[in-house]
């Protein structure tokens, strides 16, 4: 039974719509209004807080670090493009989507400030992909060719959400991270098409959008395994066996992560895709609908 849902959600991820959908409508950002402050009386939170797992853990914890720098190009390449968008709703949406992300990255700052009272140390990562991301790619590039790239981004931050969500690993996380990653992983899911149809009002270009789509499947999926190196290293846990084995279920068996990011971003390379042709806005619905977060 398993097998066989595996291939009916592949199947869904990869079929062509008939047609492109419309933006999505209503699309506004929620206050992250979470204190992560630590009360007197209350047990700090646990370095292998998902479940007592090093390797999730720290795997999320990973993701976390990618957000702020993420969330930042993201909004600077939109509003780059504002202006340029002739469509009312697209533009409305577009605009709600930048709300989003701006929470996005506020929610995460506040918790990598938890992560280094935790005693982690950030700076390495931050050292080398500040240099990575400033110094070379974002200089190199060309306003259409990070409008493409974070085409990608925001593919794989919808498969990220899709595989997580759906695993059900979060449940068992303190309320207050879970709240956290939950409601950025369904919103994630929720706008999932904006930058997508922004790319196509704009360009379309389908050359463009799969270097965009590639290079951010590089550079994320090195950037995600750099933190969570970092993280593993500085928890002393790099180079144990369990580890590993830990590392090989969730990314090869359990959850079948990486090949599941890598053919649902080489689904999105195909002629005639679109966002919404993936069915898993439920997977959001059912986060947003116990308002984990308060909207504005």
């Amino acid at each position: 039974m398993a097998a066989q849902a595996r291939t009916q959600k592949k199947k869904n991820q990869t079929k062509t719509p008939e047609k492109k959908s419309q933006p999505e409508t209503g699309i506004r950002a929620r206050r992250f209004d979470v204190d992560y402050t630590e009360v007197a009386g209350e047990p700090p939170l646990e370095k292998k807080w998902a479940n007592g797992k090093t390797i999730l853990t720290h795997w999320l914890n990973a993701y976390t670090m990618t957000i702020p720098g993420g969330e930042a190009m993201i909004v600077q390449t939109i509003e780059e493009f504002m202006d340029q968008i002739d469509d009312p709703a697209l533009k409305k949406t577009a605009q709600g989507l930048i709300g989003q992300e701006l929470s996005h990255s506020r929610g995460h700052k506040q918790f990598i400030e938890v992560l280094e009272r935790q005693g982690f140390s950030t700076r390495f990562y931050s050292g080398i992909t500040n240099f990575l991301s400033y110094r070379i790619l974002e200089p190199t590039s060309t306003p259409l060719q990070r409008l493409a790239f974070i085409v990608g981004v925001e593919r794989i931050n919808e498969l990220f959400a899709e595989i997580t969500l759906e695993s059900g690993k979060l449940r068992s996380a303190p309320p207050k991270i879970r709240a956290l990653y939950e409601w950025h992983l369904a919103e994630e899911i929720e706008h999932k098409s904006v930058v997508f149809d922004v790319y196509h009002k704009i360009s379309g270009s389908r050359f463009w959008l799969g270097y965009g789509i590639i290079m951010s499947y590089l550079v994320n999926m090195g950037y995600l395994a750099l933190a969570c190196a970092s993280f593993l290293w500085q928890d002393r846990a790099l180079f144990r066996w369990k580890t590993w084995a830990q590392a090989w279920r969730y990314f090869f068996r359990e959850e079948r992560f990486l090949p599941r990011m890598t053919s649902g971003c080489w689904a999105a390379l195909k002629k005639g895709f679109h966002p919404s042709a993936t069915d898993n806005r439920e997977l959001a619905e059912h986060v947003l609908s116990r308002r984990v977060i308060t909207a504005v």
